[in-house]
C-alpha cells in the first residue's frame, strides 16, 4: 500500500509537470490568458502530487503537508476553472474573478501557513505512508476554506460544459431523420440527451484545442 502512495502521486506529478510545460509554451506562443491560468493550475496539482508522494515515500513534514494541503487541496480546482472563465467570459469579467481569485489565494496561503498543525490526527501513523488529509490543521476556520475553493471550480468547469451543451443545443439540430418531426416525449428527451453529450464532447474537445492552439 505504501508503494502506491508513492508511485500514483509520482506518476502525477511527472505528467501534470509535462502537460503544465506544453501549455505554457502554448502561452508563449499565442498568449492566450486562459492558458496562463491553465498551467499554473496543473503546476499547482503537480505540487500537491509531489507532496503526497514525498509523504508516502519519507513520511511527516509540516512544510510538505502545508503546501500539499494549500496547493492540492484548496487552490488547483479554482485555478483550473478561472482558466475556463477566461475561455467563457468577457476578459472584463474574468479579470475581476481572477483579482478576486489572487486575494483569496493569498488569504489561503496566509491562513495555511500560520495554521497549528497535529500530525496525530491524521487517520493512521504519521511516519508509515498514511493518506494525507485535512484533519492535521487544528486551527478553527482553516479547513472551512476548502470548500468555497473547491465549489467555485467545480462551478465553474461543469458549468461550463453545461453552458456550453445548451449552446450546442440551441444552434444546432442533430436529428434530422424521419423522426425529426415526431412530438413523443421519448423522441424529445432523446435529442435532448444527444444534445447534452454532444454538448459535452465539445466543451472537451474545445478545451483541448484551447490547450494546444
Amino acid at each position: 500500500m505504501k508503494s502506491i502512495n508513492v508511485i500514483l502521486p509520482f506518476i502525477s506529478w511527472i505528467l501534470s509537470f509535462i502537460a503544465a510545460g506544453f501549455v505554457l509554451i502554448r502561452y508563449s506562443k499565442k498568449k492566450g490568458t486562459h492558458q496562463l491560468v491553465w498551467g499554473l493550475g496543473l503546476i499547482m496539482y503537480g505540487l500537491g502530487s509531489f507532496c503526497e508522494a514525498f509523504f508516502g515515500a519519507f513520511g511527516w513534514s509540516s512544510i510538505i503537508f502545508r503546501l500539499w494541503y494549500l496547493f492540492g487541496a484548496i487552490l488547483v480546482a479554482a485555478w483550473l476553472g478561472q482558466g475556463t472563465m477566461y475561455l467563457l467570459l468577457a476578459k472584463k469579467v474574468a479579470h475581476i474573478l481572477m483579482a478576486l481569485l489572487v486575494a483569496a489565494s493569498i488569504f489561503g496561503l496566509i491562513r495555511v501557513f500560520t495554521a497549528d498543525l497535529d500530525p496525530e490526527m491524521l487517520t493512521s501513523s504519521a511516519r508509515t505512508g498514511s493518506e494525507l488529509s485535512g484533519h492535521a490543521i487544528v486551527t478553527p476556520g482553516v479547513r472551512l476554506l476548502t470548500p468555497f475553493f473547491n465549489l467555485y471550480g467545480t462551478i465553474a468547469l461543469v458549468g461550463g460544459a453545461f453552458w456550453s451543451a445548451w449552446v450546442f443545443f440551441r444552434k444546432r439540430n442533430y436529428y434530422t431523420g424521419p423522426l425529426a418531426t415526431y412530438s413523443s416525449p421519448a423522441v424529445q428527451y432523446s435529442r435532448l440527451l444527444a444534445a447534452h453529450l454532444a454538448g459535452w464532447a465539445s466543451q472537451t474537445r474545445c478545451i483541448s484545442a484551447r490547450f494546444w492552439e
